[in-house]
């Protein structure tokens, strides 16, 4: 998935649950939210840095691969987030696990959600298996659910500005 998809449904989603239960997010929250979905491709400045120096060199792995897509990570560092904040813990929790679920969808590889014990790979029905960066993005923009990702990022962008923005 894209950055922008990593953003936007898990804000619309958190918001729509939070709403229907009766639970205001603050804009603190939603900025955990947004920073904690977009955490594990953080890695990809690395990669994109090594693609600058080896001129997009094909011995680079993929970045799912690298420890910072394993979920088994973020669920430890959720629970000591929560040690120090309830609200803040949950929201990391829940902003990094929608991102790995979104990554069984539309990745080169899916999620490897046993890892460190297993490499498994789970993925969903996915078109863009197997491709990876520039030949990857070709394949998703020729997918409907790249015009439906902008279409959310748009809703997103509204009800932040709704929220927040007065």
């Amino acid at each position: 998935m894209t950055f922008q998809a990593h953003l936007a449904y898990p804000y619309i989603i958190s918001t729509v649950v939070a709403k229907t239960i009766g639970i205001q997010l603050s804009l603190v929250d939603s900025i955990v939210l947004l920073v904690s979905s977009v955490i594990p491709d953080l890695d990809y400045i690395f990669v994109w840095l090594k693609d600058r120096i080896n001129k997009f060199s094909a011995e680079i792995p993929d970045h799912h691969t690298w420890i910072t897509h394993t979920p088994f990570y973020y669920l430890i560092l959720s629970v000591i987030i929560t040690f120090i904040s309830l609200s803040t813990g949950i929201l990391f929790f829940i902003g990094t696990f929608l991102h790995f679920i979104m990554d069984m969808f539309y990745t080169g590889d899916g999620v490897r959600w046993l890892r460190p014990f297993s490499n498994k790979e789970f993925y969903v029905n996915n078109p863009t298996r197997g491709k990876y960066r520039k030949v990857w993005l070709e394949a998703y923009q020729k997918l409907p659910i790249w015009r439906i990702d902008f279409v959310f990022l748009v809703i997103a962008l509204i009800i932040f500005v709704n929220e927040y923005i007065k």
